[in-house]
């Protein structure tokens, strides 16, 4: 019965997107570089005459143009994952004390799942009249979001379960226009592989960049996507830190990458119940104290391999085979999850420079 409650809960919160009037977005116009984001143009959205409600208003992000319409609500939404939903079924479809028509239909849905699926968490777009305004993932981020507005992202959905898409089927960037006389809406969401901080960076013409994060069933997101000062925490993250992690190269043999391996370091404000962290792709545990014993509110840890040979953590060597001494510098994106001694979680998101040694 359990398997059963949680497979038909998860296919219910996956059909978010389900109805979404598939439509086709605008080929890049003259002019624009052949790698530009996809246009969603006015013809793709629904004009919008009437203002945004006070509650909407509460609950969404605005940029500038740009309005992410009840994008504060999904901090307490629970990604959906499909792997896990994928093993539920498979235990429903094997389950005697289940009727043959739900066998049937979990091995159909099932088999029509792919797996890495994540159920889209829908979010309404709203532009201001006459504008223009970009929404992209920064390229750290990409393996683990994307946007699903296009009418090819959306026609990538799952056959066995609707709303439910892979990080890859989405856009890493959508670039939308609004009608010239009324605001516009578009209608989408975004893959989001797993609960986590989601940075974006929205781009609008005349204007410089801005980063907004969003947390997607993360909870609280305290955090900062700016590159840090090596001797200063970022601001956003003051609560929580009391000085700036420290990730090095953690092999025996100095300035070697042969080993594959990265320490973590960071300093809290307060004592915490649990420290974890992601790094790019790579989760590791964190130790109250370290292995030095530096005290209740120092967290150390480890991760091996660590992908620095191959993969998104990939290090140019300094002078072959394996060695480096941060000649070539590598950036990565690290995620923090603090767990306070009152059980509350708070996520911090920096970006991370890669030491060429540790201690």
């Amino acid at each position: 019965m359990r398997a059963r409650t949680y497979a038909v809960v998860a296919l219910a919160a996956a059909g978010a997107l389900a109805g979404y009037g598939a439509k086709r977005a605008e080929a890049p116009g003259h002019g624009e570089p052949a790698n530009a984001p996809p246009v969603m143009g006015c013809q793709d959205g629904g004009r919008m005459p009437s203002p945004l409600t006070d509650a909407e208003r509460r609950a969404s992000v605005v940029v500038g143009s740009l309005t992410l319409v009840y994008a504060r609500q999904q901090s307490t939404q629970p990604a959906v994952d499909f792997d896990s939903t994928r093993r539920s079924l498979r235990r429903l479809s094997e389950d005697p004390s289940s009727r043959e028509r739900e066998r049937r239909l979990a091995r159909r849905t099932q088999e029509d799942t792919r797996p890495g699926s994540y159920g889209a968490a829908a979010m309404r777009i709203r532009v201001s009249a006459g504008s223009q305004t970009t929404v992209m993932v920064p390229a750290e981020h990409r393996p683990h979001i994307s946007l699903i507005y296009t009418a090819r992202a959306r026609d990538r959905e799952n056959l066995g379960a609707q709303g439910a898409y892979r990080v890859d089927d989405g856009d890493p960037a959508v670039t939308f226009r609004a009608c010239p006389d009324e605001d516009t809406e578009f209608l989408g969401g975004f893959v989001v592989a797993g609960a986590r901080c989601v940075p974006l960076r929205i781009t609008q013409p005349g204007r410089p960049p801005q980063d907004r994060l969003l947390s997607f069933g993360a909870g609280e997101c305290v955090t900062s996507t700016a590159t840090p000062d090596a001797g200063r925490v970022p601001g956003a993250a003051r609560r929580v830190l009391s000085r700036p992690p420290y990730m090095g190269l953690a092999c025996p043999t100095p300035n070697s990458i042969a080993c594959d391996r990265i320490g973590l370091a960071v300093w809290l404000e307060e004592p915490a119940r649990s420290v974890t962290a992601t790094i790019a792709d790579r989760h590791l545990r964190l130790r109250p104290g370290g292995f030095g014993g530096q005290g209740p509110t120092y967290w150390e840890g480890y991760v091996q391999p660590a992908g620095l040979l191959s993969g998104p953590l990939e290090v140019t060597p300094d002078r072959p085979p394996d060695y480096w001494a941060g000649g070539h510098p590598l950036w990565a994106a690290v995620s923090l999850a603090v767990k306070d001694q009152d059980g509350s979680v708070r996520h911090i998101l920096l970006r991370q420079w890669l030491a060429a040694g540790w201690g």
